[in-house]
């Protein structure tokens, strides 16, 4: 499959600590994307599904989160990933972000797929963030939003109870090169402030 970045320990793409999968690819291209260097399909690495799973599931996280680029543009893979995931542990929390709206889902299948059991797990996936980003309608107000028109869909109805409301915007780290990491849902005030800093 091919990846643009594995994030470790994010607490600002889900619920919980959890590792993020950046896949490489989007068509969408939404103005005022954050993730503009997720785009090209020839960009970030190509990576074996094996060895994407044994990153994502190193430091026990809580959970998964896998976003991109657009990852139903490789929903075969991506589907083949959770569920090797799911194999080597149970139970494990994954969400997902997608620029689809929960129309197109339904219609490709893909919510279909995510919605069937699994071996121990009700649902193959947990909990999905859906719809484009729309720049005029950004707000920062719902946790996991970015825009007004998107949409949480538990896929797993548990998912339901899960408090979301301290889950942060967004998170920056610093790694081991120096380069700086800006992880989660940032507006542009947000950013402008980060750049200047």
């Amino acid at each position: 499959m091919r990846i643009s970045s594995i994030t470790k320990d994010s607490y600002a793409n889900g619920p919980g600590r959890r590792n993020v999968l950046h896949v490489q690819g989007c068509g969408l291209a939404c103005p005022g994307c954050f993730n503009k260097h997720t785009w090209a399909k020839e960009g970030g690495r190509e990576a074996t599904m094996l060895e994407v799973a044994t990153e994502l599931l190193s430091g026990t996280p809580d959970g998964v989160t896998i976003s991109g680029g657009e990852p139903m543009e490789q929903w075969e893979d991506v589907q083949k990933l959770i569920k090797e995931m799911l194999v080597r542990r149970p139970a494990l929390s994954v969400v997902i972000f997608t620029g689809w709206t929960r129309s197109r889902l339904e219609k490709s299948g893909y919510l279909d797929d995510m919605r069937e059991s699994f071996y121990l797990n009700e649902t193959l996936v947990s909990m999905l963030v859906s719809g484009p980003y729309i720049e005029k309608l950004a707000c920062s107000d719902t946790p996991l939003i970015s825009s007004s028109n998107q949409e949480i869909i538990y896929v797993n109805p548990a998912c339901k109870q899960i408090d979301l409301t301290n889950i942060p915007r967004v998170e920056v780290s610093c790694g081991p090169d120096g380069t700086i990491q800006i992880s989660g849902l940032p507006d542009s005030s947000t950013l402008g402030a980060i750049k200047e800093g």
